[in-house]
């Protein structure tokens, strides 16, 4: 028996296994009612009357009347249902997305698999599991800033795919459990995001982090996808904390609590990655291994548990932790909730217009109204009046989501010290011996009201004058509603302080990128950029150091612009469809070459480079350039029309040379001598002879100066003409070349290909 006997036999047999398990999986809910496809509503509401009244599980002592019951109920809703009954009958089943994912797949697909294995066979990928184009873009992209996503590549002809399955299962589940995205794309629902991604097999496994897309490379187990994780996170995201450098990172000059882990382990846990790079903007996190002696001198410090993990989050007190979560608590929702509900200090500065708006929220009802208490100070100054404000602001007795105690340095945020100057002035700062303190409130609209501390604050050790009384009074009273805000102002714009140094966001972008095209060298399509990229670097060295050019070029430039001008390279790339090309791309082309060719009324590759139509067209294909399977390929090229005027009128079968429009794509396929001709809609045309007047398209005499008026005109329409069909071309082509590679376009038959002019 050949070997092509034998594949055919094993595609029937897998065939008849899919019919099988298709009709096996799900119930026919005729079939259950007893009823034919064309029986009327009435007739159905009858068998189910008379089925429901025999199976109910009341009336029927059968141990199967239950599971029977339930299916009948669930057949009638389908069948009763006018619309669920049409889904039905079109898909096999009806859903909010039943067209969307039930479409008929073919037995085989052009990506080398049998399709049964992920369309309503025993795949175990949910609808939600699936990731489409928007979803990406849209949801995904944006949130890697907060998480990292983990995503598989499949097709519906994988065996491998299969085989992986299992795994992949486990280890998404247990990567969602921990706060990792995961999700699956099948390249035949969504090949352009295939492409856009540069995946280049299945299966596959990509991680999305900070926008950036990084390959597994390594073998599938849950334990080396959990390591792959872990890889994808910042270098600096967790810092080793050690003896040496503990005061340093306590520090709260940043603005920041610290979060310290404590594990007898070597490296931090995924999970705690995850929760870090969740809060890095509000939150430092720090390691220490109790594995080694230093560690071990750390734990001690600090009490930590000797055999199980702790957390302990550091605020303006070094030597004490203000929360310390340990063993068992140190779960995901846990740890996630502890950290997330100790972002700030406990007298925090506003340091941006983000914290403003997260201390000191916007509410505009007065009786549920939020208040700030903003000590107005100076950048390494005052610490004595900050821990008082901060010792009062453990003490008071407020609920902190209605009282927020802050600090701001006034000699940087100087905007806001502006905003808020009515009323200041009252105040007797005798020497910078007593501070400034205001009571705010968010009102909404853009507007606060605020009211000032008579006094101001300071620190005193005399109790009848003690500030702290008189703002608790305060307080109380605004509370209350019989205290007034007496000062009214814009939302006063913040200083961004916590923007880093350009020195270290160039050190930082330098290392992002580097990790980033570490990971792009490691795959093989971008090794020839590489290649070439190394090339280009060869040849401007070998360019700066040998003679700039010889005599004879010297004394003939023109010569040698003549030779220049007449070896030009391509437009953008793409080849031009003329006499010296068309035997490579239409008369022996291989069999499965589709030559893509974009219609242009350009002459010079340097006009067709600037053409919005080149621009467009390239914006589009640039996702098809390496797409291929078993049956076709892309080339892509243009065509000049004035140069080849007659032979687009032959190929299109045109009698008339308006007809040829630039933005025209023609599809070629120089083996089987077909063509298919995609024209954008012309958006402009109607549009603007509609506004013309009719002296305007020559239906009146005019003179010289109306003449040029005109041509102008024309120059103008021409101009919004192209920018139109590159509109139209971005619209409309991408849906167009899809339904190309499906088969739904209609295609013309040649006898022979026109000889294209010299």
């Amino acid at each position: 028996m050949s070997q092509k006997t034998t594949v055919v036999l094993v595609v029937l047999i897998l065939g008849l296994v899919y019919s099988s398990l298709s009709s096996n999986s799900k119930e026919d809910p005729y079939e259950i009612l007893g009823v034919s496809r064309f029986s009327s509503q009435q007739q159905i509401k009858k068998a189910y009357k008379k089925l429901a009244r025999n199976w109910h599980p009341d009336k029927n002592d059968n141990p199967e009347a239950q599971e029977k019951f339930i299916k009948i109920n669930e057949a009638y809703e389908i069948l009763s249902n006018p619309e669920k009954r049409k889904e039905y009958d079109d898909y096999g089943h009806f859903g909010p997305n039943a067209q969307q994912y039930t479409r008929r797949e073919p037995f085989f697909d052009t990506h080398g698999g049998f399709s049964f294995f992920f369309n309503d066979g025993p795949s175990s990928h949910t609808r939600n599991d699936f990731i489409s184009n928007q979803v990406y873009q849209s949801h995904i992209l944006p949130n890697s800033y907060q998480k990292p996503y983990v995503i598989e590549i499949i097709s519906n002809w994988c065996l491998p795919c299969m085989q992986i399955e299992d795994t992949w299962d486990r280890a998404s589940n247990d990567l969602k459990n921990l706060g990792v995205g995961s999700g699956v794309i099948n390249i035949n629902r969504n090949p352009r995001l295939v492409d856009h991604l540069g995946v280049d097999h299945v299966p596959q496994i990509i991680g999305v982090i900070n926008g950036q897309v990084y390959f597994f490379k390594k073998r599938i187990s849950v334990r080396e996808l959990k390591e792959f994780v872990v890889e994808l996170f910042p270098l600096d995201l967790i810092q080793r904390v050690t003896t040496k450098n503990l005061d340093s990172f306590l520090n709260v000059d940043d603005n920041r609590p610290k979060v310290l882990l404590f594990s007898p382990k070597a490296v931090p846990s995924l999970l705690y990655h995850v929760v870090g790079f969740a809060n890095q903007k509000r939150l430092s996190f720090g390691f220490v291994s109790t594995s080694n002696t230093d560690g071990e001198k750390l734990r001690r410090k600090f009490k930590a548990l000797p055999n199980e993990p702790s957390v302990m989050i550091f605020k303006e007190e070094k030597s004490v932790p203000e929360v310390v979560v340990e063993g068992s608590e140190l779960k995901s929702g846990k740890l996630r909730e502890i950290v997330e509900s100790n972002k700030y200090l406990i007298l925090p500065r506003l340091s941006s217009q983000n914290v403003f708006q997260d201390l000191c929220p916007e509410e505009r009802f007065r009786s549920q109204r939020k208040l700030c208490v903003i000590l107005f100070t100076k950048k390494g100054k005052n610490e004595e009046e900050k821990m008082k404000l901060r010792t009062l602001a453990k003490e008071i007795p407020f609920p902190s989501e209605r009282v927020h105690f802050v600090y701001m340095y006034e000699d940087i945020q100087t905007l806001v010290v502006e905003a808020m100057k009515d009323g200041a002035a009252a105040i007797n700062t005798n020497n910078g011996t007593v501070l400034k303190l205001a009571i705010l409130w968010n009102a909404g609209n853009n507007e606060i009201r605020y009211t000032w501390l008579p006094g101001g604050w300071h620190v005193t050790k005399e109790p009848t004058i003690d500030p702290a009384v008189q703002l608790k009074d305060m307080l109380h009273s605004i509370i209350s509603g019989s205290g007034k805000m007496r000062f009214k102002s814009r939302v006063p714009a913040f200083y961004d302080e916590e923007i880093p140094g350009p020195l270290f966001r160039i050190m930082n972008k330098v290392k992002n990128f580097s990790k980033y095209v570490l990971g792009l060298a490691t795959r093989k399509e971008n090794m020839s950029i590489i290649t070439m990229i190394v090339a280009l670097f060869f040849i401007g060295a070998v360019g700066i150091f040998l003679p700039q050019g010889s005599d004879l070029d010297k004394r003939n430039p023109k010569s040698t612009n003549k030779q220049k001008t007449k070896s030009q390279g391509p437009a953008l790339g793409y080849v031009q469809l003329n006499r010296s090309t068309e035997k490579e791309l239409l008369k022996n082309a291989p069999h499965g070459q589709l030559t893509v060719t974009l219609l242009l009324d350009s002459v010079t590759p340097e006009e067709t480079a600037s053409s919005p139509l080149m621009h467009a067209y390239n914006d589009v294909i640039s996702c098809y350039k390496r797409y291929q399977n078993a049956r076709l390929f892309f080339r892509f090229a243009w065509l000049s029309i004035p140069e080849n005027l007659q032979w687009c009128t032959e190929v299109m079968g045109v009698d008339k040379f308006g007809q040829i429009n630039p933005g025209t794509v023609l599809v070629l396929n120089g083996y089987r001598k077909t063509v298919s001709v995609f024209k954008p809609t012309d958006l402009a045309k109607n549009e603007y002879f509609n506004n013309l007047e009719g002296d305007m398209m020559g239906f009146e005499d005019s003179d010289e100066s109306e003449t040029e008026t005109q041509s102008d005109s024309l120059q103008g329409y021409e101009r919004m003409r192209r920018k139109a069909l590159s509109l139209s071309l971005r619209r409309e082509l991408p849906s167009w070349i899809e339904k190309l590679t499906e088969g739904l376009i209609k295609k013309q038959k040649l006898d022979e290909w026109p000889v294209m002019d010299e």
